[in-house]
């Protein structure tokens, strides 16, 4: 260590901290943009979905809420308003899908997606539509069949399609937060152990500094002294390349050349 300038030891000691200082913001911005994204996914694929999910089941429940109304009140004006709205709500749903679509989503929400695009379209196509046909027909007997033998059982796997992906959002949402806790936990970890030895490795550093450079000193104050006293035979060995080894080297030099001096004037004499 006392090979090193005493600045130059100072000045890794501080680049050390500054470094370490770097390594905690980096892990905190770091952390803080994870945590930002976690937020924009849940907000523009989990929630968003969820949302879009809950439209589609009330307008489909309120179709089929339209059908039975027109069914007890089979007056030409109710079953004209109600097949109208059943026709709105069928477009209004496909708008609603297709911005679902529009979106990327992992293979297994795109899969339970499939599904239930069949099974709705199934339903509407052999089911809503036909009955409302025979609405406005004003085929009553042939609407309340198709509502028994068709839209009841069709709708049962709608249902079950709208269910799955409800769940599978909130499945998705608790594998994010697991995710995220797990990512927080690295986090943590990772700056309390960067925190540990950084903060560790500046204690040892400093204590050899200030160490090294009270051994060297002292050494140079007895020598001095050991000088100031008159006692020119005791040598002065000086390790290292640092300011405290320039210290004894020029004691050193000045005992060697004091030394001399006394020699000059004993043999002058």
């Amino acid at each position: 260590m006392n090979r090193l300038r005493i600045a130059t030891r100072v000045g890794l000691l501080a680049a050390l901290l500054m470094l370490l200082s770097c390594v905690m913001g980096a892990l905190g911005l770091w952390g803080i943009a994870r945590s930002n994204l976690a937020l924009q996914v849940l907000h523009t694929e989990r929630l968003a979905t969820a949302v879009e999910v809950g439209k589609i089941q009330a307008l489909l429940l309120q179709q089929r809420l339209l059908v039975a109304t027109a069914l007890i009140t089979p007056d030409a004006a109710s079953i004209a308003q109600n097949t109208q709205a059943i026709e709105r709500n069928i477009t209004t749903i496909g708008d609603i899908w297709k911005n679902f679509e529009s979106r990327s989503h992992p293979a297994d929400e795109a899969r339970l997606a499939k599904d239930f695009y069949e099974h709705r379209l199934r339903f509407v196509r052999e089911g809503l539509e036909p009955t409302a046909a025979a609405l406005r027909e004003g085929d009553v007997a042939r609407a309340q069949e198709l509502v028994v033998t068709r839209v009841r059982p069709l709708y049962t796997p709608v249902q079950a399609g709208m269910d799955a992906l409800i769940q599978w959002q909130g499945q998705a949402g608790e594998q994010a937060y697991e995710e995220e806790r797990q990512r927080y936990v690295l986090i943590r970890n990772s700056a309390i152990a960067a925190l540990t030895i950084g903060l560790l490795f500046a204690l040892w550093f400093t204590g050899t500094l200030v160490r090294g450079i009270r051994r060297a000193l002292g050494q140079a104050v007895d020598v001095a002294r050991t000088i100031a006293r008159g006692d020119l035979s005791r040598p002065v060995t000086a390790h290292g390349r640092d300011e405290a080894a320039d210290v004894l080297h020029a004691l050193s030099g000045m005992q060697h050349q004091l030394i001399a001096t006394v020699r000059q004037i004993r043999g002058g004499s």
